[in-house]
């Protein structure tokens, strides 16, 4: 009888054994595929440059640019500052004219001291130099050459007009924001237009308050500017452009709001998925170690500071303007191509 006890413990004991074996073999694979995954998917949105996916573990203190000094823009250059452009456009998205023209673009300025994130528009019409040409900023990273060399012409464009030292770039196809929003289970947002009825644009239709969007109804508010529409009336968006840049900036920060509160994205499966899916609809020159440095610095900062070098009400720093070609475009209230009451409003915006 003890023998037979015996035997069933040992029996049992191997059963184990193997179980566990299974788990840690279970485990190991789905770790070196998640590994491979997210290296393959970091590699394609940095062509190669962003480094060792290891970096998310062991992260590197973020650095700036601290040899560079300012050009002919005045560029302010922070060592406590890093400040990364964040450009979108529809190029991801089949059925848009001029889907390579950045639409959105918008200077995440964080300090890397306090953590204080604050997100400022460049509006898409603002009249601008490049190459020796004129054109509408959102225009510039197709005139540079598209890819990293056109972020690189956007980005020195946007230092010069904001006076930020520009240190990192990234572009977001629109089509990345619909899938974005999706895998991580829709974001929260409150809207507050000035009409009672809410907003009404397209495909897009909300009451005031708070609403969770999915991509879908994300990416249309990202697009909404009160357009007229056969069949209906446009509303709640009364400064079109301005209002829809206003409306960017709100889905970034809750995005990113979206993933530092929800504990279900550090499932791996999840990330990689999600790398997956935007790392063909996205170009940065952000390495690993930076992107997980700014993720560390979102988890403990604050709502960040929204605003637009358009100014505040009241003072406007921006105005129409019709271009020798015809072209409506805005231009500073200071002078065609004079940003020095624009770098001095931003200045305020990052120091607060």
């Amino acid at each position: 009888m003890e023998n037979v006890a015996g035997k069933r413990k040992n029996k049992a004991r191997r059963i184990v054994v193997i179980l566990l074996a299974v788990v840690v073999a279970g485990g190991l694979g789905l770790g070196g595929w998640v590994l491979v995954s997210a290296q393959r998917a970091i590699d394609t949105a940095t062509q190669g440059q962003g480094g060792s996916v290891i970096d998310v573990v062991v992260p590197q203190p973020i650095k700036t640019d601290t040899t560079a000094t300012p050009g002919s823009g005045g560029a302010l250059n922070d060592a406590e500052r890093l400040n990364v452009l964040v450009a979108g456009n529809a190029a991801d998205d089949p059925g848009h004219g001029g889907a390579e023209l950045t639409d959105a673009i918008i200077v995440a300025s964080v300090n890397l001291k306090t953590s204080k994130v604050a997100l400022i528009s460049v509006p898409r019409d603002l009249w601008v130099q490049y190459a020796g040409s004129s054109m509408k900023i959102n225009a510039v990273y197709v005139a540079g050459g598209t890819g990293r060399s056109g972020l690189d012409a956007l980005g020195q464009v946007v230092e010069r007009v904001t006076g930020l030292h520009i240190d990192q770039h990234l572009l977001v196809g629109f089509g990345a924001v619909r899938d974005v929003v999706d895998t991580i289970g829709g974001i929260d947002v409150t809207i507050s237009s000035p009409d009672p009825r809410g907003i009404r644009d397209g495909g897009v239709r909300l009451a005031n308050g708070p609403q969770h969007l999915d991509g879908v109804t994300a990416l249309a508010l990202a697009r909404a500017r009160n357009d007229p529409f056969p069949g209906a009336v446009s509303y709640g968006l009364p400064q079109s452009d301005y209002s829809r840049q206003q409306s960017q900036r709100m889905i970034l920060a809750a995005i990113v709001q979206r993933v530092k509160s929800t504990p279900t994205l550090a499932n791996p499966i999840t990330v990689v998925t999600l790398f997956n899916q935007v790392s063909s609809q996205v170009t940065t020159d952000l390495t690993v170690s930076q992107i997980r440095g700014l993720y560390d610095i979102a988890t403990r900062s604050a709502e960040p500071t929204s605003a637009t070098i358009r100014g505040e009400s009241g003072h406007y720093l921006i105005t129409d303007y019709l271009s020798a070609s015809g072209a409506d475009a805005q231009v500073p209230v200071a002078g065609v191509y004079d940003y020095s009451q624009i770098r001095a409003y931003v200045a305020h915006v990052v120091a607060a």
